[in-house]
């Protein structure tokens, strides 16, 4: 429980930051791909709030949160390239290190409910 609360808060936490960056993008780019990394992102808050209230087995939305935690990465790595430029290199170090800790977060949650 203690695992999920911690993902809960740095995730919200991330959300917060990552906010600033996608509205920093250009229009087009904050319409398009910076939605779809909202949408990432609320969505795995949304599976860790079901994941975390559920009396049955947590493991479907575990394994929901890691896919999401890949897919967002690759929207950021997408965001970054030298040809997109939507995001600071510096901004997307940030965010990768936040993605890292979510997935060691989830990693110690996992464990947690074998």
């Amino acid at each position: 429980m203690a695992e999920n609360l911690k993902f809960q808060q740095k995730l919200s936490r991330m959300i917060s930051k990552s906010s600033v960056w996608i509205n920093n993008m250009p229009k087009p780019d904050k319409y398009t791909l910076g939605e779809e990394i909202r949408r990432s992102e609320w969505l795995m808050l949304r599976l860790s709030i079901l994941g975390n209230a559920t009396f049955k087995s947590k493991r479907p939305y575990q394994r929901q949160i890691d896919d999401e935690l890949k897919v967002l990465r690759g929207f950021i790595d997408l965001a970054v390239q030298p040809e997109n430029k939507l995001i600071s290199p510096g901004a997307h170090r940030e965010w990768t290190a936040m993605l890292t800790e979510l997935g060691n977060i989830l990693g110690g949650w996992i464990k947690t409910t074998k």
